[in-house]
């Protein structure tokens, strides 16, 4: 006969050791679940045969919207474009940037808003991607000859437009120096931020009010605000485009950390707060005057400029109210151009003819943004710079035959629009295109965006 206190044990033991099991068991299937690799869309080729006009309009005087599909019959590409007569001074290209401030990020109602042209404007795309946290859009822009940011980020391209609104794509960087005189000129390292104590660095009121630039949220409150917006981007674009990663709270920290670190070094340096005797461009000298020397902070109006410098230039350098001084900006291609606005992104699409993107050139390996059909935003021009394009192709449709492209798809784009030369912006989520006041990427609710950088558009000047 079995001992009753050994029954009870075995009995315990063995149904501990199934539940134990079983758990086991639960847990294995919770992990392969959440290793589950994510659905990758199928690629589809899609051949351009075929071409649909969905919608067509007359805006101005060579100035014209269109609602194309492109495609072999049966798959489209649903293209949104705007085509610009760059020979008619009545039609100008123009760059805004959001809340005129460099971290600034707006949808294009609240964009629109806060132009002075807001009446004139006809159509709008997205243009910068942008930086994390600190919001500065990547590679050289510049409004009306105003730089906003000025170096190139690894090969990537730019937009460049001329005095005269002709437009220039190509890999510029854009280099820059403070002449005092023939004999001594100085570097200008950074445009709009501060990288280390002892570099020339030239601000304008892209920077802020006032240089240093006080910030006006205390950490917590930095933190908040820039997780809300994130969350509110995340669910607003969850489905359209999945390239956002999670918030990274470390990343924004030591983002947030840089930004005082720079404010706390420009709080010893010499500033120099000049005004501009002639307009600013880009590869034409710029002549301003001394009009204040302090280590104070400083307010930037418009049509002024600040120069910050450290320890090591402030020995050999000793400026006076009202000395003269010359800037001069420069570009590594085309420096013989007086360049007056400009946008970036990656990668070139066609160059000189050649439809071929050159996303590898530029730094750019990532298979998903080069091979799978996303949202993509594109522009381009004709070998003769007579017709600019704005062009957005809309997402993949769920049953409705449209999809989204590659890279490579924008090639078939861009050839059978004939650019001699093209880019693409960003582009996913971010791909906008303005039209009549309504963003027509959004056909549920078309008075919506996500918060953008840069915006790149065309208005009329009648």
């Amino acid at each position: 006969m079995f001992n009753s206190r050994l029954l009870k044990f075995i009995i315990i033991f063995f149904s501990i050791l199934f539940l134990l099991l079983f758990s086991i068991g639960e847990l294995d299937a919770i992990t392969k679940k959440k290793k589950k690799k994510r659905y990758r869309p199928k690629i589809v080729n899609i051949l351009i045969k075929q071409e649909k006009i969905v919608a067509d309009s007359i805006i101005n005087s060579g100035l014209f919207y269109q609602n194309l599909l492109m495609g072999d019959g049966k798959r489209w590409f649903n293209v949104y474009l705007t085509k610009i007569d760059l020979l008619n001074p009545t039609n100008a290209i123009f760059v805004g940037k959001s809340n005129n401030y460099i971290s600034g990020l707006a949808n294009f109602i609240d964009f629109i808003a806060e132009c002075p042209y807001s009446s004139n404007i006809q159509s709008m795309i997205n243009a910068n991607f942008w930086s994390a946290y600190r919001n500065y859009p990547i590679g050289p822009t510049m409004i009306n000859g105003e730089l906003i940011t000025f170096r190139r980020y690894k090969q990537w391209t730019s937009l460049f437009l001329d005095k005269n609104n002709l437009p220039y794509i190509d890999n510029y960087d854009i280099t820059g120096k403070l002449i005092v005189s023939p004999n001594l000129q100085f570097d200008i390292e950074s445009v709009n931020r501060r990288r280390d104590s002892s570099s020339v660095c030239f601000y304008n009121h892209f920077a802020g009010d006032t240089i240093p630039f006080v910030q006006t949220k205390n950490l917590e409150k930095a933190l908040d605000s820039a997780y809300f917006t994130w969350k509110q981007e995340k669910l607003l674009f969850l489905n359209e485009d999945d390239t956002e990663q999670e918030f990274d709270t470390l990343a924004f920290l030591d983002e947030y950390k840089a930004s005082l670190r720079q404010n706390m070094i420009e709080n010893q340096t010499i500033k120099l707060l000049c005004e501009y005797i002639n307009p600013p461009s880009v590869n034409v000298v710029s002549k301003i005057i001394v009009r204040k020397i302090t280590k104070n902070q400083v307010e930037v109006p418009k049509g002024f400029c600040v120069i910050t410098y450290g320890e090591f230039i402030e020995g050999i350098y000793s400026p006076n109210i009202g000395d003269t001084l010359q800037l001069l900006f420069q570009t590594n291609y085309d420096s013989n151009i007086e360049f007056k606005n400009a946008v970036s992104g990656t990668p070139r699409i066609s160059r000189k003819g050649v439809h071929k993107h050159e996303a590898i050139q530029e730094g750019n390996s990532g298979r998903r943004f080069i091979n799978h059909q996303l949202p993509r935003t594109m522009i381009g021009y004709d070998k003769s710079k007579k017709w600019f394009y704005f062009i957005v192709v809309s997402g993949t449709g769920s049953g409705n035959g449209y999809y989204g492209a590659s890279l490579k798809d924008l090639e078939k784009i861009a050839k059978h629009l004939h650019l001699y030369d093209a880019m693409n912006l960003d582009g996913g989520g971010s791909s906008t295109f303005i039209f009549q006041g309504m963003n027509k990427l959004r056909k549920s609710n078309p008075y919506s965006s996500r918060k953008l950088s840069v915006y790149l558009g065309v208005r009329t000047l009648n």
